[in-house]
């Protein structure tokens, strides 16, 4: 099972300020704002030379799946290539739980993912490859 880091999320209140803010530490706008109506979000991708990578996401509305989340980190994304390993080596080693089903992600060209929270309260998100 191949297991790697794919973003980290931001919540933001404006992402053009943001965009401004991250630019200085080398990050450009990957693509343009995209509304993801599954989770009432606005979300923007950027990425640096490393091809590291961080999103900017902003509440739609009161609907917003982030609605009630603190400004700053959110989560921290990862990509793997086999779901049911990935589950298994969670349950095993009880580092956490999924607490989201499949959904499909607008900024990922439609791949699904699903969040979850670790043991020490970080939420995760998977992005299936």
């Amino acid at each position: 099972m191949k297991i790697e880091l794919h973003h980290i999320g931001f919540v933001v209140n404006d992402i053009d300020k943001s965009i401004q803010i991250f630019q200085i530490f080398g990050f450009e706008k990957e693509g343009e704002i995209i509304e993801d109506y599954n989770q009432n979000n606005f979300l923007q991708m950027l990425k640096d030379n490393n091809n590291n990578k961080i999103e900017l996401i902003k509440p739609m509305d009161e609907k917003s799946s982030i609605a009630n989340s603190n400004l700053g980190l959110h989560h921290i994304a990862f990509k793997t290539d086999n779901e049911e390993d990935f589950l298994k080596l969670l349950k095993e080693n009880k580092f956490g739980k999924i607490f989201t089903p499949n959904i499909e992600a607008p900024l990922f060209n439609n791949k699904e993912v699903f969040f979850g929270l670790l043991k020490n309260d970080l939420i995760f998100e998977i992005v299936k490859d």
